[in-house]
């Protein structure tokens, strides 16, 4: 009840627009792990959003890891969530492209429920 689990794969490919050659390529895969633990009022503590992407063309690896620590207020007509977030990159050696070392992210949502 307290713990909740997930995983999204996500691959796409995209074919040679001119229509010349035959050759497909693959954009990286996608692997986006969701870990969410409830501790109790509200309070909650996950991983936060990251997707780890792994590139078929070079085998390079880009892994993220983020840490949330939030706040829901759920009422009957609405919902209130805060949360900060910290992010760092654990493998990226040979991943080509912008990578950062720290991210901090505060966020404050509001949310009304689709029946509205």
């Amino acid at each position: 009840d307290k713990l909740f689990l997930a995983l999204l794969l996500q691959q796409t490919w995209s074919k040679d627009p001119s229509g010349l050659t035959n050759d497909t390529k693959s954009s990286p895969l996608g692997i986006n792990p969701v870990i969410v633990y409830q501790l109790g009022k509200g309070y909650y503590i996950g991983n936060g959003d990251f997707v780890i992407r792994y590139k078929w063309d070079d085998g390079s690896w880009f892994v993220p890891l983020r840490l949330r620590l939030g706040k829901a207020w759920i009422l009957p007509t609405k919902t209130f969530n805060a949360y900060v977030e910290y992010g760092t990159a654990l493998d990226y050696k040979d991943w080509q492209g912008a990578v950062a070392d720290h991210t901090l992210r505060i966020n404050f949502q509001f949310q009304l429920p689709l029946g509205l």
